[in-house]
């Protein structure tokens, strides 16, 4: 099994091994469950989105720690290795990424310690739910419940926004792995294995019990529901999980795939979108 590949770390998920220059924010992980620190991240954060209060920074910054969730399960599934992502070896940065245009969380590894999976199946459980368990316990609960009590806004709604992006990742992944198969002929076999780990992992994560996550049910065990697509009849998207609050920042509207959205409110969106697409 190979080693992380560090390079497509930072390419899928902006976790690094360097720090970004001049950031507007850099923190360690770990003072962001103090209050005060929190306070600052999203005091800092909320004007540079054009946010309203403190809601909407939070729902952004808890769906940006769906990338070291998502890397984290990439990282098992795919190079059968375990990150170290705890909070202490953690830097968080709040910067402009020039060539993007906008404003990005970069996580930043203090060391690149691993760990292989044991090669038996039943050890290999074992293993997977220890390292799930320490993430999800240890690391993004208390970031999020830290959010939570902060902004004042409900931790369901900010652990909601990892589903959306886990669903949305974990499909283009699979996607990659057939599009890598068709390409490489004699490595079909290994990346079809690649796959089946990877469904089979992101099953065993939506099977972990509630309360490491301080819930009664595990946030990221939901149904996807599917809407039309916005701009062809003939295709289904996924609804979000849970609202973002992007109408909480300077664009002041709800996104098409918003659970919040009327749909008749959808249906106008739709009929707009189609419009501009036949201009």
């Amino acid at each position: 099994m190979e080693a992380i590949d560090y390079k497509k770390l930072e390419q899928k998920f902006n976790i690094t091994l360097i720090e970004r220059e001049q950031p507007f924010f850099s923190v360690c992980a770990e003072e962001l469950l103090n209050p005060d620190t929190m306070n600052l991240l999203l005091h800092t954060y909320g004007p540079l989105i054009k946010a309203n209060d403190l809601t909407a920074p939070s729902t952004y910054f808890s769906g940006n720690l769906g990338m070291l969730a998502l890397a984290l399960q990439y990282s098992i599934s795919i190079w059968n290795r375990s990150l170290d992502l705890s909070l202490s070896n953690i830097t968080v940065q709040l910067y402009k990424d020039n060539e993007a245009g906008y404003i990005r969380f970069a996580f930043v590894l203090h060391n690149k310690s691993e760990e292989e999976a044991p090669t038996d199946a039943v050890e290999r459980g074992i293993w997977l739910k220890q390292v799930l368990t320490q993430f999800y316990k240890l690391s993004a609960r208390p970031i999020i419940e830290s959010l939570s009590r902060v902004s004042a806004f409900d931790a369901g709604q900010l652990w909601g926004q990892l589903p959306t992006r886990f669903n949305y990742n974990m499909d283009l992944f699979g996607k990659e792995l057939d599009a890598a198969a068709q390409e490489c002929g004699a490595d079909a076999a290994a990346i079809a294995a690649d796959k089946a780990r990877l469904i089979e992992d992101y099953g065993f994560l939506r099977g972990l019990e509630g309360s490491l996550f301080g819930r009664t049910k595990n946030p990221l065990d939901v149904k996807i529901r599917y809407i039309e697509d916005s701009r062809d009849p003939n295709k289904q998207v996924r609804m979000k999980n849970a609202c973002c609050l992007y109408y909480k920042t300077g664009e002041g509207q709800y996104c098409y795939t918003c659970p919040r959205l009327k749909e008749s409110d959808r249906e106008q969106m739709r009929i707009k979108f189609r419009a501009l697409e036949k201009v």
